[in-house]
């Protein structure tokens, strides 16, 4: 048979099998890690096909493996250390990356046919390689992350989120697939994460209705599920009119990580206890210290961002001026690491009227800047006008304020910028400012790529020392993807000004020319030495 037309066929027939198994080895990998697995599947558009197995729904959709793969997964206790969370993210890679291998052996010393073994190698190490490049990316309507994104995530700040109205705006669409497949047990745990959302942004009557559909939603429902309710409702609840009474709420938890020995659990219950005690008004600083110096903040560091974020609010509160600027400045050491605008939010809105009040009018411009970024950060973050316009009058007390100050500082030309980028063409902003962020990235390796080569190959052509082959083909191809870049840039300049959709997607082609040869080189220089194995 020609080789062509069974290689045409196995690529064909490899990439929905490679997709799928992709997704069993996060099902498999997640379960050794202590995850709940409740579906896997390929697609996002209507299910035709939805087989229980093991209780896993295992899915297929029309819209097939085009749309790639999910795995739906969550693990049923609070605040999950690093390596549970790494496991299952590599499981997908680490299958493919093996199916790679067995098909490479396969093909070399069992003779396999060449054909349909090099092309389910090529599919699954292609597979392996665009998992770990750090991207967003999207499954039909549902905005997600590369498994490379959501493993750079974990190392650097201990857990994996998205921002706030990421979560809120793909829970219709996400609500309608999971009812469609039936797994009732992920989109619980999805309604909960959306209501922790809402409340971070200040939204408690949605972020309310949110527990209260999750909440009345036919078993089974999760254990750990109405732990996390709990938590939540104590948050909402000072937030709500009239307010309620968070301490029953706390107690419902606290009773669940009691029995279930979390001491996780019980240090954040602890840590709503003192940032209640804020809300009130009432001096928690002592408490907070002491939460400090506990495992739980010290091994997440997400968590030990939002406990400086408290302590910043307490030293606001108790007035004293030397402890916020000492907390300011821990926080904003932490930030620069792990930005998070809902935190941003809360921080400087208590800040800046802080500064404001105590005369330090340098301060407080900054602090004032800072919450304005803050909120226009979170603005353009929704696709949804009307969501984007909900969002922007839920700050609507907040935003005066700081008109006000800027005006009277001289500044409202910071307000009328504000004001112009979070209007009708917030959709281009927003675009314009991810495509400058990942220019940026793709500068920073590009000229990482620029030094790399030339230590490399400058043995060779200075003082004629050998270097291993292995070692200059990486050189070559740091030297090939960084000339293809210059390439791009030189056509984005020309073409980029007459078609501007063109000019917004430039950051991220550049951005894979610059990863790919650090992806592509150590799968050619093992291919190579594999190919020569005797």
């Amino acid at each position: 048979m020609d080789p062509m037309l069974v290689g045409t066929f196995s690529v064909f027939i490899a990439f929905p099998v490679s997709v799928l198994l992709h997704e069993v080895g996060h099902a498999v990998f997640g379960r050794l890690a202590g995850y709940t697995v409740t579906s896997l599947g390929i697609g996002f558009g209507r299910p035709w096909l939805v087989i229980p197995l093991r209780g896993v729904r295992v899915y297929l959709t029309t819209t097939g493996p085009v749309q790639g793969g999910l795995t739906f997964a969550f693990l049923p206790r609070l605040l999950p250390a690093r390596l549970p969370q790494m496991t299952y993210i590599a499981g997908g890679m680490l299958v493919n990356a093996a199916l790679a291998g067995l098909f490479l052996a396969w093909w070399k010393f069992l003779n396999g046919n060449a054909a349909f073994c090099l092309a389910f190698a090529a599919v699954n190490g292609g597979l392996t390689l665009l998992s770990l490049v750090p991207l967003p990316v999207y499954v039909g309507s549902l905005p997600i992350r590369t498994d490379g994104a959501h493993m750079l995530e974990v190392l650097t700040t201990g857990t994996q989120s998205y921002p706030a109205p990421m979560t809120i705006q793909g829970l219709p669409a996400l609500r309608r697939f999971l009812l469609a497949v039936g797994d009732t047990r992920f989109l619980r745990a999805y309604l909960v994460s959306a209501a922790s959302d809402c409340a971070a942004l200040g939204d408690a009557e949605r972020a309310w209705s949110l527990l209260d559909e999750e909440e009345g939603m036919p078993e089974p429902r999760p254990p750990h599920i109405p732990a996390v309710a709990s938590l939540l409702r104590a948050q909402i609840a000072p937030m709500l009119t009239p307010p309620f009474d968070a301490e029953p709420f706390l107690e419902q938890a606290a009773t669940y990580y009691r029995a279930t020995g979390q001491v996780k659990g019980l240090d954040y219950i602890e840590f709503l206890r003192a940032d209640l005690r804020i809300s009130r008004v009432e001096a928690a600083g002592t408490a907070l210290d002491e939460l400090a110096g506990r495992a739980t903040f010290k091994d997440h560091p997400a968590l030990g961002t939002a406990l400086l974020a408290e302590r910043l609010k307490a030293a606001c509160l108790a007035s004293d001026g030397p402890a916020v600027t000492r907390w300011l400045r821990a926080f904003e050491s932490d930030r620069r690491r792990r930005p998070l605008p809902t935190l941003d939010l809360a921080v400087y809105g208590t800040v800046a009227p802080f500064y404001a009040r105590q005369g330090d009018l340098d301060a407080a411009d900054a602090a004032y800047l800072r919450l304005l970024g803050a909120i226009r950060e979170l603005a353009l973050a929704w696709q949804n006008p009307e969501e984007r316009a909900r969002f922007l009058q839920m700050q609507a007390t907040t935003l005066d304020a700081t008109r006000d100050y800027l005006e009277s500082r001289g500044r409202g030309d910071e307000f009328a910028r504000f004001l112009s980028s979070t209007g009708e063409n917030a959709t281009v902003v927003m675009a314009e400012e991810r495509d400058r962020k990942l220019r940026r990235s793709a500068r920073r390796g590009m000229l990482t790529n620029i030094a790399v080569a030339a230590c490399l190959f400058a043995p060779m052509l200075v003082v004629g020392v050998s270097v291993p082959r292995v070692l200059l083909a990486l050189g070559a191809l740091l030297a090939a993807f960084t000339a293809a870049g210059f390439v791009y840039l030189l056509i984005d300049q020309t073409l980029g000004r007459l078609i501007p959709p063109l000019k917004r997607a430039g950051g991220a082609v550049l951005l894979i020319l610059a990863a790919s040869p650090w992806l592509i080189g150590p799968a050619v220089s093992a291919t190579t030495l594999f190919m020569s194995w005797p």
